[in-house]
């Protein structure tokens, strides 16, 4: 079970790769908060389609998360343990 303290291990590739989607689409990583980060589109370089960008950006990184998840949970699966539930 984790405790309220993430280890970077876990935290780390879900970091760099919402970090890496925004880079794609040119997007700026203004800071990194906690289990999440802040990113900039248009600003420094103003782009006439920055929202389509950040959204471009949230449907690249959903199926990713998903994959980084179930990479994650399938030691503990495979162990018995049950599938923790959201909301």
């Amino acid at each position: 079970m984790y405790t309220a303290v993430i280890p970077l291990p876990i935290l780390d590739p879900a970091i760099r790769m919402m970090m890496d989607a925004v880079h794609r689409f040119e997007g700026t990583v203004n800071q990194v908060l906690g289990d999440g980060i802040m990113a900039l589109f248009g600003a420094p370089i103003a782009h006439e389609d920055h929202a389509p960008r950040q959204s471009n950006v949230d449907l690249v990184s959903l199926p990713q998360g998903e994959h980084l998840s179930l990479q994650r949970m399938s030691p503990l699966l495979t162990e018995g343990h049950k599938v923790p539930s959201m909301g």
